[in-house]
């Protein structure tokens, strides 16, 4: 069981399309298996596309955090709770640190 159902919160093997006879519409199903049988819930598209994009964003971080590291090197802070975070964890978590939510840094609303 690797993943949970978003429609009734039982464990299973994660979304699967299934496409429709003219081949031109999917349809999105969480698969289970319950009492010795294979069980598909119906995700609704609008659902199942914002949990697809949901296992894409680390992906998309990492490929950042790469690019940033070829050309400027890695930048971390040291918050007083011991906890290093590199500058793009930073920005995602609002300049808070991830560990203990101190203000590490402020960022301006606009560049002037």
């Amino acid at each position: 069981m690797k993943a949970v159902c978003p429609k009734c919160k039982k464990p299973g093997y994660g979304i699967y399309v299934r496409w429709a006879k003219d081949r031109k519409h999917r349809y999105y199903y969480f698969q289970h298996y319950e009492k010795g049988r294979i069980r598909w819930c119906y995700i609704p598209r609008k659902i199942a596309k914002q949990l697809i994009e949901e296992k894409k964003l680390p992906i998309i971080i990492e490929k950042i955090k790469n690019e940033l590291h070829k050309k400027v090197g890695t930048i971390k802070y040291k918050c007083e709770c011991g906890k290093i975070t590199e500058y793009l964890d930073l920005i995602l978590t609002g300049g808070k640190c991830p560990k203990c939510g101190t203000v590490l840094l402020k960022f301006s609303c606009c560049l002037t």
